[in-house]
């Protein structure tokens, strides 16, 4: 049996990877980065979105009722009818979610920084400098030193980055609407009241664990 496969099967996220490939276009071959051993933190670009393992640390298990292992699940299954166009992004680009989560900031406001970036995306500093590096080399932003700040430096968007937000913003929201035609307007809105109310309960724990990560270094 190929390691890679071995890998797989042995994985936490087994189910949830051979679930996608089992409804995604894109070659066996491309999804082998996806196979990692057990306990690592890596996903098939390199990114690590800002979580180190000694964040476990930090991370006190608190008791789940049975409401919030429903919601747990209900959120694990969700997240797993996105992988197909995860898959499908990565095969055509080469970019993990996280990096398009940071070029579709930038679309939206060019010549952050660093700081700025890491508190958008939920992450730390060095994991920004991590991303940059690699979208830089692929040629889709620049990093200039901030005009009135010699000691600051701003990203912008290449032309080429501008290119890929704009192409792939509508392929989204296509293909998350395409997930949601079978709901209902009633249930549309409680849907996206749910999320909201997620979200703003995640980017407060993020932000905590983050402070939390920044007094470890």
């Amino acid at each position: 049996m190929p390691n890679f496969i071995r890998n797989l099967l042995v994985s936490r996220e087994s189910s949830r990877i051979l679930s996608a490939v089992r409804t995604s276009p894109v070659p066996l071959h491309r999804i082998r980065a996806f196979a990692r051993p057990r306990g690592s933190l890596q996903n098939p670009a390199g990114d690590t979105g800002g979580i180190r393992e000694n964040r476990r640390s930090h991370v006190k298990r608190q008791p789940r009722t049975p409401e919030l292992e429903r919601a747990i699940s209900a959120l694990f299954r969700a997240s797993a009818l996105l992988d197909p166009i995860r898959l499908t992004l990565w095969d055509r680009e080469n970019l993990t979610v996280t990096q398009l989560r940071l070029l579709g900031h930038l679309a939206e406001q060019e010549g952050l920084s660093n700081a700025e970036l890491a508190e958008r995306l939920y992450v730390t500093r060095p994991s920004v400098s991590a991303l940059l590096e690699r979208l830089e080399r692929g040629g889709f932003i620049r990093r200039e030193v901030a005009p009135n700040d010699r000691r600051s430096i701003c990203i912008w968007l290449e032309p080429r980055g501008r290119a890929v937000v704009e192409s792939l913003r509508e392929e989204l929201r296509d293909y998350a609407a395409g997930l949601m035609e079978s709901m209902s307007p009633a249930e549309l809105v409680d849907f996206a009241r749910a999320v909201e109310r997620f979200v703003e309960s995640g980017s407060e724990r993020r932000r905590r664990d983050l402070q939390l990560e920044d007094a470890d270094d």
